[in-house]
């Protein structure tokens, strides 16, 4: 049965089976059962969040670096205290602010990650970052926490 049929028939809206079918996704089965209505118990206390109270600190290796044309360059992090919290991941995102001025073969290859990243420059020149790394937790009905646990720029030196 097509939706447009639902609504003629005065059953429900589309809007309300869609929203129904979202609120059944975040509820506790035992609870739907049951014939509660209550979506959770209560939320944690922010402070239950380890990003919360900002105890984590994301740390690169080295804020300049060297290398040669068409050669793996690894920006090293560490994250202190070193363990992510269960449910957890850590986000890494570069963003070029400056670049050597003549026009590039190839824009540089980055595969980002946590511990390392890598770059992999087909021009020389001087290439600066702004790095930022994010600890973040997705919840199963689509929130996200995130805090901010480095932001900071590095200088890759890169010759021929």
């Amino acid at each position: 049965m097509k939706h447009s049929s639902l609504r003629r028939s005065g059953r429900c809206s589309f809007k309300t089976v869609v929203v129904l079918s979202i609120l059944f996704l975040c509820l506790d089965p035992a609870k739907i059962f049951s014939g509660q209505i209550a979506v959770t118990d209560s939320a944690p206390a922010l402070d239950a969040f380890p990003i919360a109270n900002r105890s984590y600190k994301a740390h690169v290796g080295s804020h300049h670096l060297t290398g040669r044309v068409e050669e793996k360059i690894i920006l090293f992090f560490t994250l202190d205290p070193p363990q992510v919290p269960q449910g957890f991941f850590l986000s890494v995102n570069l963003k070029q602010i400056k670049a050597p001025e003549k026009k590039m073969k190839k824009n540089p290859e980055i595969l980002t990650g946590f511990p390392d990243t890598r770059l992999t420059f087909h021009d020389p020149g001087i290439y600066t970052y702004a790095v930022i790394v994010s600890m973040i937790a997705k919840s199963s009905c689509g929130g996200v926490n995130a805090d901010t646990v480095f932001n900071g720029d590095i200088h890759i030196d890169v010759s021929e």
